[in-house]
């Protein structure tokens, strides 16, 4: 069954459509999450509050993009207003513990030594962070991103320009092209 499908279940008052939709998309945002935060136990308690507003939000979707855009959205709002209430700092351990194993396209992949991608992730500013976790660690493109974050597709290249010549400066001799 597609998300939509199961979300007009879900509004309809199905229990088991609600849970199937989040059974799926439960670990895509804990990932996103935690990354965006850079702490897993943070980014546990910020899935559950993005799952919390979905259920307060759903019976007023209107699906005018995808879900998972809508979703992600929730989740980058969720993580934008815990990092402004107060700045953690990163904890590389746990980061670790989240980060995917050389799987995400582009950076982290290249790199044999996660650790330096992780820690030259912690240190980037959070608009570029957010865009590069969700660029190549989700496979948004630049419209969705621009969706998800409240900006503009040009202002979404940039961050992500930016974000990705950092990690190179970074990074140094462990960055392979």
């Amino acid at each position: 069954m597609s998300d939509e499908e199961l979300v007009l279940c879900a509004q309809g008052g199905n229990a088991d459509a609600l849970d199937e939709l989040i059974r799926r998309w439960y670990p895509g945002i804990h990932a996103f999450c935690c990354r965006r935060v850079q702490s897993d136990t943070l980014g546990a308690d910020l899935t559950q509050d993005t799952f919390l507003k979905l259920v307060a939000a759903l019976p007023r979707y209107r699906a005018k993009g995808s879900f998972k855009s809508w979703l992600f959205t929730i989740a980058a709002n969720t993580c934008t207003d815990a990092v402004r209430r107060s700045r953690p700092t990163a904890d590389l351990d746990e980061l670790a513990e989240v980060l995917p194993d050389a799987r995400a396209a582009g950076f982290a992949g290249q790199v044999e030594a996660g650790e330096a991608v992780r820690r030259a992730l912690a240190d980037l500013p959070d608009v570029q962070r957010e865009a590069l976790i969700l660029r190549y660690y989700h496979d948004f493109e630049i419209e969705e991103i621009a969706r998800i974050t409240h900006t503009l597709a040009p202002t979404v290249k940039t961050r992500l320009w930016r974000g990705l010549r950092r990690m190179k400066l970074l990074l140094g001799e462990e960055w392979k092209e």
